[in-house]
């Protein structure tokens, strides 16, 4: 038989448990948006250094189809 102490004990571990979780998942959040916006930050950078290459291609084609 569970004594009165003994269960309000456990109920505690259960509700610190539930507020240790409650509290990690917003940080687990904000990590993943902040690797997420790392992500696309470097897509973008490369994309950027792509159109600039190809634009730089187009270029020396266009200048060379001159001559």
């Amino acid at each position: 038989m569970w004594h009165t102490a003994t269960l309000l004990a456990e109920i505690a571990r259960t509700l610190q448990a539930d507020i240790q979780r409650a509290q990690a998942d917003p940080a687990r959040r904000q990590a993943e948006y902040e690797d997420l916006k790392g992500r696309v930050a470097y897509d973008v950078r490369v994309t950027w250094l792509d159109l600039t290459a190809s634009d730089s291609s187009v270029k020396v084609a266009e200048r060379n189809s001159a001559m």
